[in-house]
């Protein structure tokens, strides 16, 4: 794979994917109990196609798709420009679908999470992971507590301060899973058992076997592995 330039695109930065490649390939293949091979692969929001290219090495057939194009590099997979949430696909046309970091990024989050359950077949999943509203530090503006105001607050004040790239609509645990009760998807939740044991999903940290389960309310970040029903 070519070096690729690092581009910053609003609060996105699109580099060092590889290892959170890793984990979702984990987190899917636990979660299957299969390894992800030779599957219908749709990630929202590529970024710098790192993740894309990592499931395409592993023998996948592999759509990206984001509103730019953020690498340089012929990666392999198919990706498509697309201008907002709207999916260029057949309905039941995807095994899985990755949304790593991209909901809080759109204006239009039902939309977004309907659009995932129209392509995925029956019995897909997708892979979701956002930010934590709840937790003190946000980390797109690297900022405390300002996400806690209301939305429009939240955006006024990052103008003032001059941290104002794009509007963030960040969601907190239990709006996550409103949002996906919805939208007429069935989850399970992964986010503890990557904090209890993070070397495993190839992530730093030491290991905390004992971490409760409502730990995940206040988590930095959530994961889910969503199922359509």
């Amino acid at each position: 794979m070519a070096k690729q330039k690092i581009h910053r695109i609003g609060y996105a930065l699109t580099k060092d994917r590889k290892s959170k490649a890793q984990k979702i390939e984990k987190l899917l293949e636990e979660y299957l109990g299969y390894t992800v091979t030779g599957k219908q692969i749709l990630d929202v929001g590529c970024g710098n196609g790192e993740i894309a290219h990592h499931f395409w090495e592993c023998g996948n057939i592999v759509t990206s798709v984001d509103v730019e194009r953020h690498f340089e590099a012929d990666y392999g997979f198919t990706f498509i420009l697309v201008k907002d949430e709207n999916l260029p696909f057949a309905n039941d046309s995807m095994d899985i679908v990755i949304s790593n970091h991209v909901i809080e990024h759109v204006g239009n989050q039902a939309l977004h999470m309907r659009e995932i359950y129209r392509v995925l077949k029956s019995g897909g999943v997708c892979y979701f992971a956002t930010p934590n509203r709840v937790f003190p530090w946000e980390p797109h503006t690297k900022t405390l507590f300002l996400h806690y105001f209301p939305k429009r607050q939240f955006w006024s004040l990052l103008k003032q301060i001059r941290k104002y790239k794009e509007p963030l609509s960040l969601l907190t645990y239990c709006e996550m899973k409103k949002l996906f009760r919805e939208n007429g998807f069935n989850w399970i939740e992964q986010t503890v058992k990557v904090i209890k044991t993070p070397k495993r999903y190839y992530m730093k940290g030491i290991t905390l076997p004992f971490v409760p389960e409502c730990t995940a309310k206040v988590s930095p970040t959530n994961l889910f592995i969503l199922q359509k029903s």
